[in-house]
Protein backbone atom coordinates (compact mmCIF):
# COMPACT_ATOMS: atom_id res chain seq x y z
CA UNK A 1 0.00 0.00 0.00
CA UNK A 2 2.81 2.40 0.94
CA UNK A 3 4.76 1.55 -2.24
CA UNK A 4 1.63 2.21 -4.31
CA UNK A 5 1.16 5.61 -2.65
CA UNK A 6 4.83 6.47 -3.31
CA UNK A 7 4.40 5.44 -6.97
CA UNK A 8 1.32 7.69 -7.35
CA UNK A 9 3.08 10.59 -5.62
CA UNK A 10 6.04 10.24 -8.01
CA UNK A 11 3.62 10.36 -10.96
CA UNK A 12 2.16 13.60 -9.55
CA UNK A 13 5.67 14.99 -9.15
CA UNK A 14 6.47 14.26 -12.82
CA UNK A 15 3.20 15.87 -13.89
CA UNK A 16 3.94 18.98 -11.82
CA UNK A 17 7.50 19.13 -13.21
CA UNK A 18 6.05 19.07 -16.75
CA UNK A 19 3.65 21.90 -15.80
CA UNK A 20 6.61 23.90 -14.43
CA UNK A 21 8.53 23.45 -17.72
CA UNK A 22 5.46 24.40 -19.79
CA UNK A 23 4.77 27.51 -17.69
CA UNK A 24 8.45 28.55 -17.89
CA UNK A 25 8.37 28.25 -21.71
CA UNK A 26 5.20 30.39 -21.81
CA UNK A 27 6.92 33.05 -19.69
CA UNK A 28 9.94 33.05 -22.04
CA UNK A 29 7.65 33.48 -25.08
CA UNK A 30 5.82 36.34 -23.37
CA UNK A 31 9.17 38.00 -22.59
CA UNK A 32 10.07 37.82 -26.30
CA UNK A 33 6.70 39.35 -27.27
CA UNK A 34 7.19 42.12 -24.71
CA UNK A 35 10.68 42.80 -26.11
CA UNK A 36 9.33 43.01 -29.69
CA UNK A 37 6.56 45.40 -28.67
CA UNK A 38 9.03 47.63 -26.81
CA UNK A 39 11.20 47.79 -29.96
CA UNK A 40 8.16 48.69 -32.09
CA UNK A 41 7.16 51.41 -29.63
CA UNK A 42 10.70 52.86 -29.75
CA UNK A 43 10.65 52.89 -33.58
CA UNK A 44 7.23 54.57 -33.56
CA UNK A 45 8.46 57.19 -31.11
CA UNK A 46 11.45 57.93 -33.35
CA UNK A 47 9.17 58.24 -36.38
CA UNK A 48 6.79 60.58 -34.53
CA UNK A 49 9.75 62.68 -33.38
CA UNK A 50 11.00 63.03 -36.96
CA UNK A 51 7.57 64.01 -38.27
CA UNK A 52 7.06 66.57 -35.49
CA UNK A 53 10.46 68.10 -36.33
CA UNK A 54 9.41 68.53 -40.00
CA UNK A 55 6.08 70.05 -38.99
CA UNK A 56 7.87 72.43 -36.65
CA UNK A 57 10.27 73.52 -39.38
CA UNK A 58 7.53 73.91 -41.99
CA UNK A 59 5.28 75.62 -39.55
CA UNK A 60 7.65 78.60 -39.22
CA UNK A 61 6.42 80.02 -42.54
CA UNK A 62 2.91 81.42 -42.55
CA UNK A 63 0.51 80.93 -45.47
CA UNK A 64 1.26 84.44 -46.91
CA UNK A 65 5.01 83.67 -47.06
CA UNK A 66 4.29 80.36 -48.81
CA UNK A 67 2.06 82.12 -51.36
CA UNK A 68 4.65 84.87 -52.04
CA UNK A 69 7.52 82.40 -52.48
CA UNK A 70 5.54 79.90 -54.56
CA UNK A 71 5.76 79.82 -58.31
CA UNK A 72 2.05 79.11 -58.65
CA UNK A 73 -1.06 78.37 -56.56
CA UNK A 74 -0.76 74.60 -57.09
CA UNK A 75 2.52 74.68 -55.21
CA UNK A 76 0.75 76.38 -52.27
CA UNK A 77 -1.91 73.65 -52.21
CA UNK A 78 0.76 70.96 -52.45
CA UNK A 79 2.64 72.45 -49.50
CA UNK A 80 -0.52 72.64 -47.36
CA UNK A 81 -1.49 69.09 -48.32
CA UNK A 82 2.00 67.87 -47.35
CA UNK A 83 1.69 69.43 -43.90
CA UNK A 84 -1.79 67.95 -43.51
CA UNK A 85 -0.48 64.46 -44.39
CA UNK A 86 2.32 64.82 -41.84
CA UNK A 87 -0.18 65.71 -39.13
CA UNK A 88 -2.29 62.71 -40.13
CA UNK A 89 0.80 60.45 -39.90
CA UNK A 90 1.50 61.74 -36.40
CA UNK A 91 -2.09 61.06 -35.32
CA UNK A 92 -2.08 57.53 -36.78
CA UNK A 93 1.36 56.75 -35.31
CA UNK A 94 0.26 57.92 -31.87
CA UNK A 95 -2.82 55.72 -32.16
CA UNK A 96 -0.66 52.70 -33.04
CA UNK A 97 1.65 53.41 -30.09
CA UNK A 98 -1.35 53.55 -27.73
CA UNK A 99 -2.64 50.22 -29.03
CA UNK A 100 0.81 48.64 -28.68
CA UNK A 101 1.05 49.90 -25.11
CA UNK A 102 -2.34 48.32 -24.30
CA UNK A 103 -1.15 44.99 -25.77
CA UNK A 104 2.13 45.32 -23.89
CA UNK A 105 0.31 45.89 -20.62
CA UNK A 106 -1.85 42.84 -21.33
CA UNK A 107 1.26 40.73 -21.98
CA UNK A 108 2.87 41.96 -18.78
CA UNK A 109 -0.28 41.11 -16.77
CA UNK A 110 -0.35 37.66 -18.35
CA UNK A 111 3.32 37.19 -17.53
CA UNK A 112 2.72 38.16 -13.88
CA UNK A 113 -0.15 35.66 -13.73
CA UNK A 114 2.08 32.94 -15.22
CA UNK A 115 4.85 33.74 -12.73
CA UNK A 116 2.33 33.46 -9.87
CA UNK A 117 1.18 30.11 -11.29
CA UNK A 118 4.80 28.96 -11.54
CA UNK A 119 5.40 29.91 -7.91
CA UNK A 120 2.37 27.87 -6.81
CA UNK A 121 3.48 24.89 -8.91
CA UNK A 122 6.97 25.05 -7.40
CA UNK A 123 5.50 25.04 -3.89
CA UNK A 124 3.23 22.14 -4.84
CA UNK A 125 6.23 20.23 -6.17
CA UNK A 126 8.14 20.80 -2.95
CA UNK A 127 5.15 19.61 -0.88
CA UNK A 128 4.80 16.47 -3.02
CA UNK A 129 8.49 15.69 -2.45
CA UNK A 130 7.99 16.13 1.32
CA UNK A 131 4.98 13.77 1.35
CA UNK A 132 6.94 11.15 -0.63
CA UNK A 133 9.84 11.42 1.81
CA UNK A 134 7.47 10.86 4.76
CA UNK A 135 5.98 7.81 3.06
CA UNK A 136 9.46 6.32 2.50
CA UNK A 137 10.29 6.89 6.18
CA UNK A 138 7.03 5.12 7.13
CA UNK A 139 7.96 2.18 4.93
CA UNK A 140 11.51 1.96 6.35
CA UNK A 141 10.18 2.12 9.92
CA UNK A 142 7.65 -0.64 9.21
CA UNK A 143 10.37 -2.90 7.79
CA UNK A 144 12.63 -2.12 10.75
CA UNK A 145 9.92 -3.01 13.28
CA UNK A 146 8.86 -6.23 11.62
CA UNK A 147 12.21 -7.29 10.13
CA UNK A 148 10.08 -8.56 7.21
CA UNK A 149 8.47 -11.23 9.44
CA UNK A 150 4.73 -11.68 8.98
CA UNK A 151 4.20 -13.13 12.47
CA UNK A 152 5.99 -10.18 14.12
CA UNK A 153 3.92 -7.74 12.06
CA UNK A 154 0.65 -9.43 13.04
CA UNK A 155 1.58 -9.18 16.74
CA UNK A 156 2.40 -5.47 16.40
CA UNK A 157 -0.85 -4.94 14.51
CA UNK A 158 -2.95 -6.77 17.13
CA UNK A 159 -1.44 -4.71 19.98
CA UNK A 160 -1.89 -1.51 18.02
CA UNK A 161 -5.55 -2.25 17.20
CA UNK A 162 -6.29 -2.96 20.86
CA UNK A 163 -4.79 0.39 21.89
CA UNK A 164 -6.63 2.16 19.07
CA UNK A 165 -9.98 0.78 20.23
CA UNK A 166 -9.30 2.04 23.74
CA UNK A 167 -8.47 5.53 22.44
CA UNK A 168 -11.63 5.59 20.27
CA UNK A 169 -13.70 4.61 23.31
CA UNK A 170 -12.06 7.39 25.32
CA UNK A 171 -12.89 9.98 22.64
CA UNK A 172 -16.48 8.76 22.34
CA UNK A 173 -17.22 9.00 26.09
CA UNK A 174 -15.73 12.50 26.43
CA UNK A 175 -17.41 13.90 23.32
CA UNK A 176 -20.82 12.49 24.22
CA UNK A 177 -20.72 14.43 27.51
CA UNK A 178 -19.84 17.63 25.65
CA UNK A 179 -22.53 16.95 23.04
CA UNK A 180 -25.21 16.48 25.72
CA UNK A 181 -24.34 19.90 27.14
CA UNK A 182 -24.84 21.79 23.84
CA UNK A 183 -27.46 24.57 23.92
CA UNK A 184 -28.75 24.35 20.35
CA UNK A 185 -30.39 27.78 20.42
CA UNK A 186 -26.95 29.41 20.74
CA UNK A 187 -25.41 27.58 17.76
CA UNK A 188 -24.64 29.45 14.52
CA UNK A 189 -27.20 28.78 11.81
CA UNK A 190 -26.99 28.80 8.04
CA UNK A 191 -26.33 26.10 5.52
CA UNK A 192 -23.39 27.09 3.35
CA UNK A 193 -21.52 29.09 5.99
CA UNK A 194 -18.71 26.52 5.68
CA UNK A 195 -17.01 25.53 2.41
CA UNK A 196 -16.13 22.00 1.37
CA UNK A 197 -12.46 21.41 2.32
CA UNK A 198 -11.67 19.49 -0.90
CA UNK A 199 -12.21 20.36 -4.57
CA UNK A 200 -13.73 17.03 -5.63
CA UNK A 201 -16.20 15.92 -2.97
CA UNK A 202 -16.40 12.15 -2.56
CA UNK A 203 -18.12 11.17 0.70
CA UNK A 204 -16.97 7.72 1.86
CA UNK A 205 -18.68 7.84 5.26
CA UNK A 206 -21.37 10.13 6.60
CA UNK A 207 -22.08 11.59 10.03
CA UNK A 208 -23.70 9.80 12.95
CA UNK A 209 -24.60 6.14 13.37
CA UNK A 210 -23.34 4.95 9.98
CA UNK A 211 -23.19 1.30 8.90
CA UNK A 212 -19.48 1.30 9.75
CA UNK A 213 -20.25 2.71 13.21
CA UNK A 214 -22.99 0.10 13.75
CA UNK A 215 -20.42 -2.63 13.11
CA UNK A 216 -18.57 -1.45 16.22
CA UNK A 217 -15.94 0.75 14.60
CA UNK A 218 -16.23 3.40 17.33
CA UNK A 219 -17.16 1.18 20.28
CA UNK A 220 -20.88 1.88 19.86
CA UNK A 221 -20.39 5.63 19.37
CA UNK A 222 -21.47 7.67 16.36
CA UNK A 223 -19.07 8.80 13.66
CA UNK A 224 -18.26 12.34 14.83
CA UNK A 225 -17.66 13.80 11.35
CA UNK A 226 -17.65 12.91 7.67
CA UNK A 227 -14.97 11.16 5.60
CA UNK A 228 -13.97 12.53 2.20
CA UNK A 229 -12.06 10.14 -0.05
CA UNK A 230 -9.12 10.84 -2.34
CA UNK A 231 -5.49 9.91 -2.96
CA UNK A 232 -2.60 10.81 -0.68
CA UNK A 233 -1.46 14.35 -1.55
CA UNK A 234 -4.93 15.76 -2.32
CA UNK A 235 -4.97 19.47 -1.28
CA UNK A 236 -7.02 20.31 1.84
CA UNK A 237 -8.50 23.80 2.26
CA UNK A 238 -9.83 25.79 5.24
CA UNK A 239 -13.63 25.59 5.41
CA UNK A 240 -13.76 29.27 6.41
CA UNK A 241 -11.52 32.08 7.64
CA UNK A 242 -10.26 31.77 11.19
CA UNK A 243 -7.40 31.02 13.57
CA UNK A 244 -5.49 27.75 13.76
CA UNK A 245 -6.02 26.64 17.38
CA UNK A 246 -4.30 23.27 17.16
CA UNK A 247 -1.85 21.27 15.06
CA UNK A 248 -0.85 17.80 16.19
CA UNK A 249 0.27 14.29 15.35
CA UNK A 250 -1.38 11.32 17.06
CA UNK A 251 0.95 8.88 15.31
CA UNK A 252 -0.91 5.69 14.42
CA UNK A 253 -3.83 6.56 16.71
CA UNK A 254 -7.05 8.53 16.28
CA UNK A 255 -6.63 11.35 13.72
CA UNK A 256 -2.91 10.95 12.99
CA UNK A 257 -1.73 14.33 11.74
CA UNK A 258 -4.50 16.87 12.35
CA UNK A 259 -5.35 20.59 12.28
CA UNK A 260 -8.10 22.49 14.15
CA UNK A 261 -9.39 25.96 13.13
CA UNK A 262 -11.69 28.25 15.13
CA UNK A 263 -13.79 30.36 12.76
CA UNK A 264 -15.20 33.84 13.24
CA UNK A 265 -18.68 32.44 13.96
CA UNK A 266 -17.29 30.32 16.83
CA UNK A 267 -17.44 26.94 15.07
CA UNK A 268 -14.30 24.80 15.14
CA UNK A 269 -13.37 22.48 12.26
CA UNK A 270 -11.03 19.52 12.59
CA UNK A 271 -9.09 18.00 9.68
CA UNK A 272 -7.64 14.54 10.33
CA UNK A 273 -5.45 11.83 8.73
CA UNK A 274 -3.24 14.39 6.95
CA UNK A 275 0.02 13.58 5.21
CA UNK A 276 1.49 17.11 5.44
CA UNK A 277 0.45 20.15 7.50
CA UNK A 278 1.08 23.60 6.00
CA UNK A 279 0.05 25.81 8.94
CA UNK A 280 1.00 26.14 12.60
CA UNK A 281 -0.90 27.01 15.76
CA UNK A 282 -1.71 30.73 15.93
CA UNK A 283 -1.79 31.27 12.15
CA UNK A 284 -4.68 33.25 10.64
CA UNK A 285 -6.09 31.68 7.49
CA UNK A 286 -8.52 32.84 4.83
CA UNK A 287 -11.47 30.76 3.58
CA UNK A 288 -10.27 28.04 1.17
CA UNK A 289 -6.59 28.68 1.99
CA UNK A 290 -4.36 25.62 1.46
CA UNK A 291 -3.70 24.18 4.94
CA UNK A 292 -2.64 20.56 4.35
CA UNK A 293 -2.65 17.49 2.12
CA UNK A 294 -4.73 14.33 2.45
CA UNK A 295 -3.06 11.25 3.88
CA UNK A 296 -3.57 7.97 5.70
CA UNK A 297 -2.10 8.76 9.11
CA UNK A 298 -3.72 7.70 12.37
CA UNK A 299 -6.40 5.02 12.65
CA UNK A 300 -7.52 4.48 9.04
CA UNK A 301 -8.34 1.80 6.51
CA UNK A 302 -7.15 3.96 3.59
CA UNK A 303 -6.32 7.55 2.62
CA UNK A 304 -9.08 10.10 3.26
CA UNK A 305 -9.88 13.33 5.10
CA UNK A 306 -11.82 13.13 8.35
CA UNK A 307 -13.74 16.41 8.75
CA UNK A 308 -15.44 17.28 12.04
CA UNK A 309 -17.38 20.40 13.10
CA UNK A 310 -17.36 21.23 16.82
CA UNK A 311 -19.73 23.54 18.69
CA UNK A 312 -18.27 26.89 19.85
CA UNK A 313 -16.20 26.90 23.08
CA UNK A 314 -16.00 23.09 23.31
CA UNK A 315 -12.64 22.35 21.65
CA UNK A 316 -9.89 21.05 23.92
CA UNK A 317 -6.80 18.83 24.01
CA UNK A 318 -6.82 16.04 26.59
CA UNK A 319 -4.06 13.64 27.56
CA UNK A 320 -4.98 10.03 26.93
CA UNK A 321 -5.36 7.91 30.05
CA UNK A 322 -4.20 4.89 28.02
CA UNK A 323 -1.12 6.27 26.21
CA UNK A 324 0.88 8.84 28.19
CA UNK A 325 2.39 10.76 25.25
CA UNK A 326 -0.89 11.02 23.31
CA UNK A 327 -2.87 14.30 23.39
CA UNK A 328 -6.28 13.96 21.75
CA UNK A 329 -8.36 16.80 20.24
CA UNK A 330 -11.99 16.66 21.39
CA UNK A 331 -15.13 18.79 21.23
CA UNK A 332 -18.91 18.62 20.98
CA UNK A 333 -19.46 17.30 17.42
CA UNK A 334 -22.17 18.77 15.18
CA UNK A 335 -23.56 17.47 11.90
CA UNK A 336 -21.31 19.04 9.19
CA UNK A 337 -24.10 18.79 6.59
CA UNK A 338 -26.01 21.51 8.44
CA UNK A 339 -23.23 24.00 7.70
CA UNK A 340 -21.74 22.90 4.34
Amino acid sequence: SIENEIYNLNLNIKKTQAEVVDTTLNINLLNEEIGDKNKNISLMQERIGGILQIIYEKGDADILSIMLSAKDFSQVLSEKQYLGNLEKDVSESLDRVKKLRVLLQGNKSEQESKRSELYKLSNKLEDQHDITTEKKKEKDQLLKETKNQESQYQKILADLNSQRQNVEKEIGVLEQKLKDAIIKAKLPKGKGILKWPVENVKITQGYGMTDYAKRGAYNGNEHNGIDLGGPVGTPIYAADAGEVVGVGDDGKYAYGKWIAIRHNNGLITLYGHLSLQKVKKGDRVEALALIAYMGATGYVTGPHLHFTVYAPDTFDLIQSSRISWLWIPIGAPLNPYEYL
